[in-house]
């Protein structure tokens, strides 16, 4: 018998299987955060006469970004789309180099995809009340040891939000900043104007919730254009569906 494992990346055998939970029919799961309303009657009807053309590769993603665009009041060149936003963060990892730094407790994909790619990351408590003290977050030392720092406002699973001028503050360290902007439609005030002041801002946002299309995986970020063309860079083809 051949030893698969003699071929294995080092780190891969360390790292714990995710398994997602299960979706039922006729169960409200609370879990994934899913928009259990469903997406707009208008999105339904836009699919269903798009459906026939599913054969060919997407070629629309200059369209796609233009439309982000406007409902972002942005440049299309500070748009790129990825297969949800976790595809985006594994971009970035791949793209930057760590270590990671993160809040604890936050959204478990930072972690996951960091180690995967075999970066180091770290979870720095949230106070007591699960407050962001973003003194407090950057006297830590892992803090100081790290590249890349991402941050969910609003926070998964806590729902807390993080200040602007707390926001710009970790800006202003020069560190690669990720904001997940996953629920700011519910929120409402979204940093996504900072990216035209802050070369190192990137800002995440998804269809899956307030949108109700986790289904079709589709996750965009926004940031400068030089961080664009590098994200860009380790894109995959075709990596949006054409729906």
């Amino acid at each position: 018998m051949m030893e698969i494992s003699n071929y294995l990346r080092g780190w891969i055998k360390d790292l714990d299987l995710y398994t997602p939970g299960e979706t039922r029919e006729g169960y409200i799961k609370l879990a994934s955060n899913e928009n259990n309303y469903g997406p707009s009657p208008k999105v339904i009807k836009a699919i269903r006469e798009n459906a026939g053309s599913v054969y060919k590769y997407p070629y629309r993603d200059a369209e796609l970004k233009q439309r982000i665009a406007e409902y972002c009041d942005c440049g299309a060149e500070n748009v790129i789309a990825g297969n949800g936003s976790d595809e985006l963060i594994d971009m970035i990892v791949k793209t930057f180099k760590g270590p990671v730094v993160s809040v604890y407790p936050t959204y478990s994909e930072y972690k996951l995809m960091a180690e995967a790619l075999n970066e180091r990351y770290y979870g720095i408590n949230l106070d007591p009340g699960f407050y962001f003290s973003v003194e407090r977050f950057e006297r830590d030392k892992r803090f100081g040891k790290s590249n890349i720092v991402i941050l969910c406002s609003p926070n998964n699973p806590d729902g807390g939000v993080i200040g602007r001028e707390d926001m710009e503050q970790i800006l202003n360290s020069g560190k690669i900043t990720v904001i997940d902007e996953a629920y700011v439609e519910f929120y409402g005030n979204s940093i996504a104007s900072l990216i035209s002041g802050y070369d190192n801002l990137i800002v995440l946002r998804t269809f899956a919730k307030a949108f109700g299309l986790a289904g079709l995986r589709v996750g965009y970020a926004l940031s400068g254009e030089e961080i664009i063309n590098y994200l860009g860079k380790v894109k995959p083809p075709f990596n949006v569906n054409s729906l």
